[in-house]
């Protein structure tokens, strides 16, 4: 058998994009005097949901020289968030494995098949149910493996091979020849595994080791970032990670990196990206920039595609897309090569950038079940007054207030300053901004200021956390300049702001995972950590 290795042709990138949901990591020899349980994980490698109704994971077996066949898993009507992840175990909810107890989506026990060739024909043959221990590495002679297949209707999606170092289906699989099976949803499965080396090569993976105890495969970063050398073998308790991200690893050790970038509302009419990092493989990279209609902050059927970008590489820079002046809630989508640095940014644009009204300061402090704002203006024109609004948790913003401006005729030219208090025992985040009117009826808005909850202690708060689409906000407590890392779990730097003036820092693009917060305070030296956990569950 000879295959043609591809790097991401037609045929296999039309296959990456309808095949959303991708195998992930296999858990396969757990030990069993310790009550661990095999797992296996599926991932969403695309920025919307997907129903995994209508795939079927197959895994083979050969439990004697004279009985071998296959198990079908039916994955059930579940919906996968986009980047998110579905898991399985022998038993669920809760099932263990070497870290822990662990949560599954569903037992395979509920939605499993077993397959024996019998005089030349595969047929269902249950002995033995239920059936914990799936994944077993089997064979004939030296060319035993681990041999899963994913296949979304009749199409095969995903193949991957643990023990072998090859990606070529072992002859002892094809020889089993056509499997049938009858299920409710989409209509089954029928595929002929004689015929599997007429796939393309894109479609398939291998690892050489053997998985020892309490050993499996994963995928070195979630989705398929490189073909068929993207997976290897898990040893260690860390690497386990049933329904979070991967360790973000290439096949030779090297770290995947990430996709990071910046968005701005560059002036009224223009919002703008600028990629500043990531790995040179993910590009090109698509921009797509949405009109979010409902501010749900998340991509739906009925959000607007404005425009779309291509970025080459990460020296390409910043890049402005054209917009009304009344449009204030956008998405932007990552398409990446690979799939698996996908994302995908909201950003909120004021309707007016510029104020009439020019803005020395504006500050909100807590004093207990108050809050109190001050804002100083430089010069008016026109001006009517201020509508204080706000926000408290993630709701939506709501006026609280009404202060009519002190300049006569709603005219200055010297500084005037302004207060409100309002009344806020509210335990979480709340978030202000002034929405400016003038004489005329025309409004802008200010910066946002926000203040941690009543009772709150601590310098540093973040939210939401767990953290979800990889954003989160970074919220201060009191006036200051300060410097911002990001860190993963063994002390290194992903990304540093310097010199941060504001009370608020928005943080996009984050990958699955845990990471560290560390801000240092330029004044006092006062260091503060907190942990963030970002998830797409």
């Amino acid at each position: 058998m000879k295959k043609i290795l591809l790097s991401c042709s037609a045929v296999l990138c039309l296959l990456v994009a309808e095949a959303q949901l991708f195998m992930n990591e296999f858990y396969v020899r757990p030990n069993p005097s310790s009550g661990h349980q095999e797992f296996f994980e599926l991932f969403n490698a695309s920025t919307i949901p997907e129903n995994a109704d209508c795939y079927t994971l197959v895994v083979y077996f050969r439990e004697s020289p004279t009985v071998s066949g296959f198990y079908v898993i039916d994955i059930p009507n579940i919906v996968v968030p986009a980047r998110g992840h579905l898991l399985a175990s022998s038993q669920a909810p809760t099932f263990n494995y070497q870290v822990g107890p662990a949560t599954a989506d569903f037992s395979w026990n509920d939605y499993i098949s077993r397959y024996v060739l019998t005089a030349g024909v595969l047929v269902e043959n249950n002995a033995g149910a239920p059936y914990n221990d799936i994944f077993t590495k089997a064979g004939t002679g030296g060319g035993s493996v681990y041999a899963m297949f994913l296949f979304k209707n009749n199409a095969l999606q995903d193949a991957f091979l643990g023990g072998s170092g090859s990606i070529d289906v072992p002859a002892f699989i094809e020889a089993l020849g056509t499997l049938t099976h009858t299920a409710p949803a989409c209509g089954g499965l029928t595929y002929n595994f004689a015929t599997i080396d007429n796939e393309p090569d894109g479609l398939f993976a291998n690892v050489v080791s053997e998985a020892g105890i309490d050993n499996g495969y994963m995928r070195i970063a979630d989705g398929p970032c490189d073909i068929n050398a993207n997976w290897e073998k898990t040893s260690y308790p860390g690497e386990h990670t049933p329904g979070y991200a991967n360790p973000r690893r290439r096949h030779d050790g090297s770290e995947v990196g990430n996709l990071t970038f910046t968005l701005e509302c560059t002036d009224s009419l223009t919002i703008s990206y600028d990629i500043t990092g990531g790995p040179s493989f993910a590009f090109p990279v698509v921009v797509q920039l949405y009109l979010d209609k409902d501010g749900s902050q998340t991509l739906n059927p009925g959000d607007s595609l404005m425009d779309t970008h291509t970025d080459l590489s990460v020296s390409d820079g910043q890049w402005g897309f054209s917009k009304l002046s009344t449009q204030e809630e956008f998405l932007f989508v990552f398409d990446a090569v690979g799939n698996c640095f996908d994302s995908v940014a909201r950003k909120n644009c004021p309707s007016g950038v510029v104020l009439p009204v020019t803005m020395k300061s504006f500050t909100a402090k807590r004093n207990r079940g108050l809050v109190s704002l001050q804002w100083t203006t430089a010069t008016e024109s026109e001006n009517l007054g201020f509508y204080i609004q706000r926000i408290l948790g993630n709701g939506t913003w709501q006026n609280v207030g009404f202060v009519r401006s002190s300049a006569l005729n709603g005219n200055s030219s010297s500084e005037l300053t302004y207060t409100y208090t309002d009344p806020n025992t509210f335990k979480g985040v709340s978030q202000y901004r002034l929405r400016q009117a003038d004489i005329n009826g025309r409004v802008s808005y200010s910066e946002v200021r926000a203040v941690m909850g009543e009772l709150r202690t601590g310098k540093l708060l973040i939210y939401p956390n767990p953290a979800s689409n990889g954003a989160a906000k970074l919220v201060f407590d009191g006036s200051g300049v300060r410097d911002v890392n990001i860190m993963d779990l063994n002390g290194r730097i992903l990304r540093q702001w310097r010199s941060v003036s504001s009370d608020i820092l928005e943080i996009n693009g984050l990958n699955p995972g845990m990471y560290m917060i560390r801000v240092t305070d330029l004044q006092t030296g006062v260091l503060t950590s907190e942990k963030l956990i970002v998830s797409e569950r």
